[in-house]
């Protein structure tokens, strides 16, 4: 995907990317309680905004 907003950092463009992955598939999927997924969000939005400290 092509970065249109120059704010956003490769990694936050990253992550931002994988998070829609997954909330598609949350909306798609047949098991919208499988945590995995949600667990894979919050990870993302941790790398994305560099919350890992």
């Amino acid at each position: 995907m092509h970065n249109t907003n120059t704010q956003l950092s490769a990694v936050q463009q990253e992550a931002v990317e994988m998070i829609c992955v997954k909330l598609a598939r949350i909306c798609a999927g047949v098991d919208p309680n499988y945590t995995d997924n949600w667990r894979d969000i919050a990870g993302y939005a941790v790398l994305g905004g560099k919350l890992e400290n």
